[in-house]
C-alpha cells in the first residue's frame, strides 16, 4: 500500500518518481552483485570443506601407508631432523617387516617348482602398518595443509536477507546513498581478485591432496603382503611377488639413505647458522673470540665463545670439553682467544 502511495505521489513529482526508479535500479544491481558474490563464497566454502575431508583421509590413509619419496619430501618440507629420523626408523622397520614375506616367498617358489602345496605363511605385523604411532609426516603436514598458501578469506561476506530491509526508515535520497554505497562495496569485493585468487589457490590445494590420497591408496593396495602371497599358485606368479619384495627392499633403502642425507644437511644447515652469529655460543653475550682447537682427529677450528664462558666452564675441571657447534672433543691448551 505504501509502495502505490509512494508511486502515486511520485505521478505529480518528476523528480520523486526519477528517484524511486533509481532506487530500483539500485536494488536489482545490488541483488545481482550480492548473488555474484554468494556464487563465489559458495565455491569457496565448498573448496574448503574439501580441502579439510581430504586433510583428514590422508592423515587416516598415511597411517598404514608404506614409506615414499613424497613422504619423505613433506618430512623435509616441514623441517627438523627428529622428523627425518623418525621416518628412517619407521623405513627400516617397513624393510625389516618385509624379510619373513621375502622368505616365505622364495619356500614358496620352491614349494610350487617341486609340485607341494603346503605353505607355511609368514606372520608379520606388516598388515597392520609398520609404526604404531603412524608415519612421521601425518602431523607435519597436516598443519601445513590444513593452512597452505591460501591463508584465512576476511570475513562477513554472506548477504543479508533482504538488501533494502535495514534502510527502509531513512528518506529516500539516504536510501538511494546507502544503496549507491553498498553497490560500491560489493563491487570493490568482487573486483579486488581476493575471491579469484583463493578459489584458484584452494582448487590447486584440493587437486594436489586428492592425487596426494590417491596414491597413498594405491601404495597400500600395491604393497607386498601376506595377504597377496597366499593367492599365489603358480611359480610364474611367485617368482614376480619376489620381484616386487625385492624391488621394495632396494627402495626402501635408498629412502634411508636419502634421508641421512638430509639429516645431515640439516645439522650442517645447524651449524653454518651458529658460526655466522658472532655472540657467544654458550651465553649469547659475550663476543666469540675464543677458537676452540679438536683433539686429533677432529678438525674443529670453531671461533664460538667468549672469554668469560672459556675460563668458566672449559678450564681443566670445569666440566665442558665439547665444542658447542660440531660437539668435538677440544683440547683447552691449545685453544684461545684470537684477540
Amino acid at each position: 500500500m505504501g509502495q502505490q502511495e509512494g508511486d502515486g505521489a511520485a505521478l505529480g513529482d518528476p523528480a520523486r518518481a526519477m528517484a524511486l526508479e533509481q532506487k530500483r535500479q539500485a536494488v536489482k544491481r545490488l541483488q545481482q552483485l550480492r548473488g555474484e558474490l554468494d556464487g563465489k563464497l559458495a565455491a569457496i566454502a565448498s573448496l574448503e570443506k574439501r580441502k579439510a575431508k581430504l586433510i583428514h583421509e590422508k592423515e587416516a590413509a598415511m597411517r598404514n601407508a608404506p614409506k615414499s619419496v613424497d613422504e619423505l619430501d613433506e618430512v623435509v618440507r616441514a623441517g627438523g631432523v627428529e622428523g627425518i629420523r623418525q621416518f628412517s626408523a619407521e623405513a627400516e622397520a617397513e624393510k625389516a617387516a618385509l624379510q619373513p614375506i621375502y622368505d616365505a616367498a622364495l619356500s614358496k617358489i620352491q614349494q610350487l617348482s617341486s609340485g607341494s602345496t603346503a605353505v607355511e605363511e609368514p606372520h608379520t605385523e606388516m598388515e597392520q602398518g609398520t609404526a604404531a604411532d603412524g608415519p612421521a609426516a601425518a602431523s607435519a603436514s597436516s598443519s601445513a595443509d590444513a593452512g597452505g598458501p591460501c591463508g584465512p578469506l576476511e570475513k562477513g561476506s554472506l548477504s543479508d536477507a533482504g538488501v533494502d530491509d535495514d534502510i527502509s526508515g531513512l528518506g529516500l535520497d539516504e536510501q538511494l546513498a546507502a544503496l549507491t554505497q553498498r553497490i560500491s562495496e560489493v563491487e570493490q569485493r568482487l573486483c579486488s581478485g581476493e575471491l579469484g585468487r583463493r578459489l584458484r589457490c584452494l582448487s590447486h590445494d584440493v587437486w594436489k591432496l586428492q592425487s596426494r590420497v590417491d596414491a597413498i591408496k594405491d601404495d597400500n593396495r600395491n604393497r607386498p603382503s601376506v595377504t597377496s602371497l597366499s593367492s599365489i599358485h603358480t611359480v610364474a606368479d611367485a617368482t614376480a611377488f619376489l620381484a616386487r619384495v625385492i624391488a621394495r627392499i632396494q627402495q626402501l633403502d635408498g629412502l634411508v639413505i636419502r634421508a641421512h642425507q638430509e639429516e645431515n644437511r640439516q645439522l650442517q644447515r645447524r651449524i653454518d647458522d651458529r658460526e655466522d652469529d658472532e655472540s657467544c655460543a654458550v651465553c649469547h653475550d659475550g663476543q666469540r673470540t675464543v677458537v676452540l682447537i679438536g683433539k686429533a682427529p677432529s678438525t674443529c677450528r670453531h671461533r664460538c665463545l667468549c672469554v668469560t664462558c672459556w675460563h668458566k666452564s672449559y678450564a681443566p675441571g670445569r666440566g665442558n670439553t665439547q665444542c658447542p657447534i660440531c660437539r668435538s672433543e677440544t683440547d683447552y691448551r691449545k685453544s684461545g682467544p684470537t684477540i
